[in-house]
């Protein structure tokens, strides 16, 4: 009897094992098979949205002076600390918003510190002074015929007197793609500024006392000495042509707003230097300041 009690006990404890281990695999199993709510959207609940289109992602958006964002990635990508860059920025910024330029595409570059050509200071000087195109039978230059693009702007430029052309052969031409100096500009500034006349009457004793107007240019002449252009160091390279232009755009403070050349910095070298390239930045911010 006692052999026969322990097998029924031990019979007992086996049975009770078999019936724990079978409640947890059934336990352990029945999550496989639970269902879980199906994101409709086809994303699981616990993945984040991706971010809408309006939101500013780092490295994106728009620069803090404001210039679209489709236009110009090379200005975009300009340092704002620096003030030429924030001056041409927001130029640039209020010559879009007024569409006085457009791009023709998001990659198209501006070339900031590319050399300007004839043509397109004439594009841009058409553009700031909103002017009425003209529609010319007989073209004013040899080189510049009804089948170029900018025939029209070339001829508004030549009608109004903003812009001239060169004898060559016995013919006029433009010269629409040839890049502009700075004595040079400075000539176009008078030009276009209405001031032709008034200029070519200046005596040439005017060159002796030519010097800039403006407070910052005042005080920095009562501070050290009379700065007229007779003291710039490189005044004999200024081709006589061109004296008068620049003795005139002297006035106007032309050399410090459109190449940051102050009084004082003109009288030292490397000075003025008259046959240097001007930026496709400086010719278009003097156009900005003067019309825009």
């Amino acid at each position: 009897m006692v052999l026969n009690g322990r097998f029924h006990y031990v019979i007992s404890l086996r049975s009770f094992l078999l019936l724990l281990s079978t409640v947890m695999l059934f336990s352990g199993c029945q999550g496989l098979f639970e269902s879980k709510p199906v994101d409709l959207a086809g994303a699981a609940p616990d993945i984040p949205s991706p971010p809408q289109e309006n939101m500013t992602l780092p490295g994106q958006g728009v620069e803090e002076v404001g210039i679209a964002s489709n236009a110009y990635p090379d200005i975009r990508r300009l340092d704002p600390s620096r003030v030429e860059n924030r001056l041409l920025k927001e130029a640039i910024n209020r010559a879009l918003d007024k569409k006085i330029i457009e791009p023709t595409t998001e990659t198209e570059l501006f070339r900031p510190d590319d050399p300007v050509t004839r043509v397109e200071l004439a594009e841009w000087l058409v553009a700031f002074k909103h002017a009425e195109l003209v529609e010319n039978d007989n073209p004013s230059f040899n080189d510049v015929n009804e089948n170029r693009p900018t025939y029209k702007v070339v001829e508004t430029v030549a009608s109004n007197g903003w812009m001239d052309g060169f004898s060559q052969g016995g013919e006029q031409v433009f010269r629409p793609d040839q890049f502009i100096t700075r004595q040079e500009l400075c000539r176009l500034f008078v030009q276009f500024s209405g001031k032709s006349q008034e200029v070519e009457a200046m005596d040439e004793s005017a060159l002796e006392t030519a010097s800039p107007t403006g407070e910052e240019a005042a005080s920095e002449q009562e501070a050290n000495m009379s700065f007229t252009l007779r003291h710039w160091k490189d005044f004999s390279q200024i081709q006589r042509p061109y004296r008068k232009a620049v003795a005139f755009a002297y006035r106007q403070n032309l050399p410090l707003r459109a190449f940051g050349l102050s009084p004082s910095q003109l009288t030292q070298a490397p000075g003025f230097q008259p046959l240097f390239r001007v930026k496709r930045r400086e010719a278009f911010l003097l156009l900005a300041t003067l019309y825009n």
